[in-house]
């Protein structure tokens, strides 16, 4: 077990635009005898060093970048930079709703994709960004043009201001399209059952009324068979709505400030396929085309929570394949989404899903509450691992929590990027005692009984920690007082070097792991301590206690000896060090941490030339050969 570090600049460039018993142990905390904890665990995905792959990730960064202003701009991999570009005009065709149409079945039942019948992702709260793709198509040789749609939906909803002039109001609703057409990409708003003349510049469709966006932005037309290396995203906020399309290396994005329909207060659900181009059309596929859909969805107050697979859609457009029967599933992670697939071969099988997973240790999200921290600045302030692109890498370096940025060495300098991404532990969703193949080992259930695992679920207005095994049926929390069971949760993985330190009579030191927050937004520390029959059970800390909380017997037991989750940094040679990006020549990059001018430091792990700690303080990146650590399995 290596010894703890007791964690106690100003920037150059900045790269973008833009109630129960309190229970003595008998024991002492039993220790793990390897010298990390996720060892067991070193298989972890690593971050890929082929162009497609930094695209990718670049490609689902950017698309999360605010616009400078409304208009239309195109960025090239792998700069982070928004260019303004003339805008075009968007088509005026009505790209119709699917409400009273019903859906499309085919013999035996088979469901075709469109008029109402699609998967869609829909979150327990509300959406404010979303991306559709296609990780995985075979079988397309050619199609019958490159006239499609793409088209990502929202719901409908009521409560748009706008409907308060429909012949009822009651029965008016709103829906948002995201419309790639052939040479551009826009927006198309619907005012749905309004039955009255439409209001000022919209159009009528029927009983319905809708609009474009004031603009699209320009994109070369792109044939179905290259699909994989295509995505649309949308946006929502309440300052405006904003349509990009990235093909390969390349995104052209449009930014409209206003919000028509304030969708940004309604979309709960997102629904994404490739259809005909506008007007009802049928967009089709040669025979054994078979093409999986992703769906991802960045929510208002961030979850790593899976979304729910809903069948429905709101596109009256259509395609010619079927959807594939319970090929539908969610995801978790920093960027929850569905993944299903749909086909006209003879008798397809199911995706295996993820097909094209979020890495699940890092978060898109600015300041994840559960961040990991890595060092301190000057004052004591936590400083926190994240990575970014830059001159063709995938850089690890630092952020605070007043910072909007990763802080990075690089060439001699220092860089402030955006966007980037903020380290932290990966938790799986999982339901009624399940535990996934690469959690974590965390706790025995008995003295020789089987293996916990540490969970995280919400209750109330709180994320909380507990245990789980095979066989308990849910996470177990420990909850003023009380034993909670939670039938949906996410259980900790190995895929994040982690070790443990024993604590005894005082709070959690400064840097341990944070797997959840309290109802007054505490952090909850994750943390295991000894009870009854020789167990040792996982459970949650809190900053102003000296106690371990855990569930047990139906009730919240307080163990005052406990042990705490820390990430596992090691004197180099590290071994099987954590791989957190890649250098533009494709090496491997790790992190790394070490005392500089009084504080502690972050930055990335090079092994080209010998090893070295790289980070960027006061103007320029410093580099040193000896006296660091490395985050390491």
């Amino acid at each position: 077990m290596i010894a703890i570090r007791r964690y106690s600049s100003s920037l150059v460039s900045l790269i973008v635009l833009a109630t129960g018993c309190s229970v003595e142990p008998t024991d002492a905390p039993v220790a793990p005898t390897a010298e990390s904890l996720s060892a067991t665990g070193a298989a972890q995905a690593t971050s890929s060093t082929s162009l497609e792959a930094a695209q990718k990730h670049w490609r689902k960064a950017m698309s999360r970048t605010s616009l400078p202003k409304q208009g239309c701009f195109e960025a090239t991999h792998p700069s982070t930079s928004w260019v303004q570009v003339p805008c075009v005009s968007p088509p005026d065709v009505p790209f119709l709703p699917a409400t009273g149409r019903g859906g499309q079945t085919v013999a035996g039942g088979a469901q075709t994709v469109g008029r109402g019948t699609d998967y869609s992702s829909k979150v327990a709260g509300t959406i404010s960004w979303a991306e559709g793709s296609f990780p995985s198509v075979s079988g397309v040789t050619s199609a019958s043009s490159s006239d499609y749609s793409l088209q990502l939906n929202s719901n409908t909803f009521t409560g748009a201001s706008l409907c308060s002039g429909a012949k009822t109001p009651s029965n008016c609703k709103a829906a948002e399209q995201f419309i790639y057409s052939p040479n551009r990409a826009f927006i198309q708003y619907w005012l749905l059952g309004y039955v009255n003349a439409c209001p000022a510049g919209w159009t009528s469709s029927g009983s319905d009324c809708y609009i474009n966006s004031t603009d699209a932005v320009s994109v070369p037309v792109q044939p179905a068979t290259n699909l994989a290396n295509i995505a649309l995203t949308g946006a929502a906020s309440s300052g405006g709505d904003s349509v990009a399309m990235s093909v390969g290396g390349t995104i052209y994005a449009y930014y409209m400030n206003s919000s028509l329909v304030n969708l940004n207060a309604h979309w709960n659900t997102a629904e994404f396929n490739i259809v005909g181009n506008g007007g009802g059309s049928q967009y089709s596929f040669n025979s054994g085309s078979s093409i999986v859909v992703q769906t991802l969805t960045d929510s208002v107050t961030p979850t790593t929570s899976a979304p729910t697979c809903t069948l429905a859609g709101i596109t009256a457009e259509t395609n010619n394949l079927t959807l594939v029967a319970n090929s539908c599933c969610p995801i978790g992670g920093s960027l929850p989404g569905i993944q299903f697939m749909q086909s006209n071969a003879s008798a397809p099988t199911a995706q295996t899903c993820p097909i094209d997973p979020v890495d699940p240790n890092w978060s898109s999200v600015g300041h994840p509450f559960d961040g990991v921290v890595a060092g301190a600045d000057v004052g004591g302030l936590p400083l926190f691992s994240c990575r970014g692109y830059y001159h063709n890498g995938l850089h690890p370096g630092t952020t605070r929590a007043d910072w909007t940025y990763c802080d990075i060495g690089w060439g001699t300098k220092e860089y402030a990027v955006q966007p980037y991404e903020t380290l932290v532990p990966a938790w799986i969703d999982a339901t009624n005692g399940s535990v996934p193949s690469n959690a974590l080992p965390f706790g025995t259930d008995g003295s020789g009984g089987p293996t916990l695992y540490a969970c995280r679920g919400y209750y109330g207005q709180a994320m909380q920690v507990g245990k789980v095994r095979s066989g308990l049926g849910s996470c177990r929390v420990p909850v003023s007082g009380s034993e909670i069971q939670l039938a949906k949760y996410q259980v900790l993985t190995s895929t994040l070097p982690l070790r443990t330190q024993i604590v005894s009579g005082a709070a959690p030191p400064s840097g341990a792991v944070v797997g959840g927050y309290d109802t007054d937004g505490s952090p909850l520390y994750v943390c295991q301590a000894p009870s009854s029959g020789g167990a040792l059970a996982p459970g949650s800390a809190r900053p102003d206690r000296t106690t371990c909380a855990i569930a047990w017997g139906g009730w919240t037991q307080y163990v005052s000896s406990y042990n705490v989750l820390f990430p596992n940094f090691k004197a180099p040679p590290p071994g099987t060090f954590f791989q957190a990006g890649y250098e533009d020549t494709g090496t491997p990059l790790g992190v790394c941490h070490a005392s500089y001018n009084g504080t502690t430091q972050v930055g990335k792990y090079l092994t080209t030339n010998g090893t070295a700690c790289n980070f960027a303080y006061g103007s320029v990146e410093i580099s040193l050969a000896s006296g660091f650590q490395v985050l390491a399995f």
